[in-house]
């Protein structure tokens, strides 16, 4: 059987798509760098799952909330909640802050995390158990 090159490169992109996503929806991946180096995933170059991608491999929780707002009808589509996203992108910001600096003020944790005061605590005490113990750490 001959199978054209336009429609294997469609499900490449699909199959990319699928792959994007189920890295994010996933709770205990959070190191996705190395997907942005394979092939059919750069062809997603310009489409909102590369942009959602860059966002979870470099981004903050407030590059994620601009872009929810922005595409919120695409988030609500995917497999994973946006509530799901705040975690994790709360726990890759902070993960991020303790990787850059060895105190972080109260006020930058509540900024950052886009926590009101009296949420904070709270917030922190649920992540005691670390999703990840030493492998799969955001680099």
């Amino acid at each position: 059987a001959v199978v054209s090159t336009q429609s294997t490169g469609v499900e490449a992109k699909s199959d990319a798509h699928i792959c994007v996503i189920s890295h994010i929806a996933h709770p205990k991946i959070f190191v996705m760098d190395h997907l942005l180096d394979l092939h059919p995933i750069r062809a997603l170059d310009g489409q909102l799952s590369h942009e959602l991608l860059q966002i979870f491999v470099d981004g903050d929780l407030n590059d994620y909330i601009e872009f929810y707002n922005n595409n919120v009808d695409f988030v609500e589509k995917l497999a994973v909640t946006h509530e799901e996203n705040l975690r994790k992108m709360r726990l890759l910001t902070l993960a991020s802050m303790a990787q850059d600096c060895s105190e972080i003020e109260f006020s930058q944790l509540v900024e950052k995390l886009n926590l009101a005061t009296e949420e904070l605590e709270p917030s922190l005490s649920s992540y005691r158990e670390w999703p990840y113990q030493g492998e799969n750490q955001r680099t």
